[in-house]
């Protein structure tokens, strides 16, 4: 590697290249709600103490949008989730949705916007960026509790049509799946099956770097965070949404995002649906909703920490812990979905979002084409 690295969990390409040969090896783990707590998955918080100075075992206060769509959807679900109120503060990635969960909020939650743990990956190896890039790398929806989701035929027929320069194509796949009958077909025709780890691997944000290191296209089924990561990796995005049919699935995060023009990801989601994507305006907002000019100082971080610390030890009600919200979050949840369900079919407002329905993402995504007509 090259130039000076000041984040200690730093790693470098072999050591990459090494992880992907023995990637039967991962142990797979799973989303609860104690994971809000005091891990908000995806290595995030890792990046986030390392850089700050603190060591592996220091257990911040504060949760983090585990990823950069969180946000919007726990406004819609009325912050629901176990870690929203398992700890006092929250990380968010711009000013505007900090305003909007405060107001939801009434002050009752810190919220902190800062830039996405991403930002300080990319900073720490700055100086290990290719930069003449070639090929592409194909990010797979995780099949986790959805079963088949698209047919691996059509895909490495899509694939072998594409023009030399989007070759070669690595594809990163959910540590659940690298066992499945659809990644030993796509091995067996001579595609690169890497993988950043589960979801709690300290190292996930680093190995998402290496594996966007090189390649300049990011071929995307869903548009999820990976999307926008590649974004601001520098990747050129491109959608596959109308090349490669999902199969009984749309993905809860895109869809729960749809508001109206004026909406932070409008520009992301309308493009990356239409496959029409100017990839300038795409990465600008794409560093906006990752918070690239909240851009925050070792010094300022590590404040920030022992602030919510503090916080967390004076004022924080001790019943409210991880350990009972595992019990009690999945029931509340389910009785406030209900309730507003109920709430928006007797008011008659049949464009809100009604969760009792089980295809509920699926009438979004129709909600939304109908601006097209």
């Amino acid at each position: 590697m090259k130039g000076n690295h000041f984040l200690r969990n730093t790693i470098d390409k072999k050591g990459c290249e090494s992880y992907f040969k023995n990637l039967n090896n991962i142990e797979i783990k799973y989303c609860k709600a104690s994971h809000w707590a005091s891990d908000t998955g995806y290595g995030l918080m890792d990046v986030y103490k390392d850089f700050a100075g603190f060591d592996n075992k220091y257990v911040p206060k504060v949760n983090a949008l585990h990823g950069t769509f969180m946000g919007m959807k726990d406004i819609w679900w009325e912050n629901s989730e176990a870690g929203i109120k398992s700890l006092p503060a929250m990380f968010v990635y711009y000013d505007s949705l900090k305003n909007k969960l405060n107001n939801l909020f009434r002050n009752k939650k810190l919220f902190i916007s800062i830039e996405h743990p991403y930002h300080i990956i990319l900073r720490n190896y700055s100086e290990d960026i290719i930069q003449e890039k070639s090929g592409s790398v194909l990010f797979l929806p995780h099949s986790v509790g959805y079963g088949e989701l698209f047919s691996v035929h059509t895909l490495l027929n899509y694939l072998n049509s594409l023009e030399s320069k989007y070759k070669p194509i690595k594809i990163c796949v959910h540590p659940a799946d690298l066992k499945s009958s659809n990644i030993k077909i796509l091995q067996e025709n001579n595609f690169q099956i890497v993988c950043c780890g589960n979801r709690y691997d300290p190292l996930f944000l680093h190995r998402f770097f290496w594996i966007c290191n090189g390649p300049k296209y990011c071929l995307s089924i869903d548009l999820s965070t990976h999307t926008i990561l590649s974004s601001i990796s520098g990747l050129e995005i491109i959608s596959l949404y109308n090349q490669i049919p999902i199969i009984n699935w749309i993905h809860g995060n895109q869809i729960i995002m749809f508001d109206k023009p004026d909406f932070e990801y409008w520009y992301i989601i309308e493009s990356f649906f239409s496959g029409q994507i100017n990839q300038s305006k795409f990465r600008d907002k794409a560093n906006y909703v990752t918070g690239k000019n909240l851009l925050i100082s070792k010094i300022e971080l590590r404040k920030i920490l022992e602030e919510c610390e503090k916080k967390y030890n004076n004022v924080y009600i001790s019943f409210l812990t991880p350990k009972i919200w595992n019990y009690i979050e999945p029931f509340l949840k389910k009785i406030k979905t209900y309730k507003k369900a109920i709430q928006n079919r007797l008011s008659g407002n049949n464009k809100m979002i009604q969760p009792i329905s089980a295809n509920i993402f699926y009438q979004l995504f129709l909600y939304f084409k109908s601006f097209e007509d």
